[in-house]
């Protein structure tokens, strides 16, 4: 059966859809390298204005473009999320962490291309496009039917992420300093996610995209 293609989708004055041209990932990128740079997870830019990794042939961008009409920044790119895909490389969050027996032997039974590692979000200063990047990276997974997400989580924004998103990460090794801050390698349950949220707010993250671009998603749920 041929799986359903992920729209663009409006949510408020933004539109959230995958970076799929090599300027839009481009854009991404330099927003991704620029938030490292602005938080100090980076000790200053580099050469390319993007952060260099084996990873990013294996990624996709999630990115939330203002479509504001009254705005002079109309078309601006303000919001990014990464996910990283099964690949030989691996996972960073798995490669770079002290990861517990039990989750290791947990993770090890799933097919590994039912797992992305979701991370590298970054919203421009005065935005709010953190709960649409989650809601489209939910969509994205549910297309994908995947069962698990990682992540490698900022320690201060660990407990933050669950009480303001509801997404329960869980941690799952020793944390460690990683990128400039404390950070907890985390997994999230795909399955369980929904017993555990909110159901109203659930409903705003799993809502099916309707088959027609740029529906606002807000006038639906």
């Amino acid at each position: 059966m041929r799986r359903k293609t992920l729209l663009p989708e409006k949510i408020g004055p933004l539109v959230y859809k995958l970076a799929n041209t090599e300027e839009e990932i481009n854009i991404a990128r330099r927003i991704h390298h620029d938030g490292y740079l602005r938080v100090g997870y980076i000790s200053g830019a580099t050469p390319t204005g993007m952060v260099e990794d084996g990873y990013h042939p294996y990624s996709d961008y999630i990115i939330a473009i203002l479509m504001n009409g009254k705005s002079k920044r109309k078309g601006e790119v303000v919001g990014v999320m990464r996910i990283i895909k099964n690949s030989p490389l691996g996972y960073p969050t798995l490669n770079e962490f002290e990861i517990s027996k039990r989750a290791k032997d947990w993770i090890s039974s799933i097919d590994p291309e039912s797992i992305i590692e979701v991370g590298s979000l970054f919203v421009k200063p005065g935005y709010s496009a953190a709960k649409g990047l989650y809601r489209y990276a939910w969509q994205y997974s549910k297309i994908r039917r995947d069962t698990l997400w990682l992540a490698c989580i900022d320690k201060t924004l660990f407990e933050v992420l669950k009480r303001r998103y509801q997404f329960y990460f869980k941690k799952i090794g020793r944390e460690q300093f990683y990128l400039g801050s404390v950070t907890v390698p985390a997994m999230l349950d795909c399955g369980r996610q929904r017993l555990l949220m909110d159901s109203r707010l659930f409903a705003f993250y799993d809502k099916p995209q309707v088959p027609k671009s740029m529906v606002n998603i807000l006038e639906l749920v």
